[in-house]
């Protein structure tokens, strides 16, 4: 059976996906792209990864500070209407840290499967709870 490929733009089925994953190579505009979305705050966990772009955003550097600023978005009524976690490389990396420092005020389910489409890459899911 041949494929027809397409070559016009067919309309979305679905709106506002609960979450999404983005993935590409290293510096090919993610975090520029997420934070171009309207209504989006942008929580950056690689210290400085949002230094040179211009965004609604702040910084966390541990679970805790993740926690405030869930706090403090709960308090303010839930003023936007997408949260970037980014990146979530850097969000395992804290979590392997607390795990080591055999911190344990916190659950957290981490779930990593290997990739069906991107050979040697995992995808990684996180839940703070």
């Amino acid at each position: 059976m041949a494929i027809e490929l397409p070559k016009t733009k067919k309309p979305a089925e679905k709106q506002d996906p609960k979450n999404l994953l983005i993935f590409s190579k290293p510096k090919q505009g993610k975090s520029s792209a997420l934070a171009e979305l309207p209504g989006a705050l942008c929580i950056d966990l690689e210290d400085g990864g949002y230094d040179y772009i211009d965004a609604v955003k702040i910084k966390a550097n541990s679970v805790s500070d993740i926690k405030e600023i869930c706090k403090a978005i709960k308090e303010a009524d839930y003023p936007y209407q997408f949260i970037v976690l980014d990146t979530i490389t850097a969000l395992e990396e804290i979590i392997e840290e607390m795990q080591d420092a055999g911190e344990t005020d916190i659950q957290i389910e981490v779930y990593r499967k290997p990739s069906k489409n991107y050979k040697g890459k995992d995808f990684i899911t996180c839940s703070i709870i």
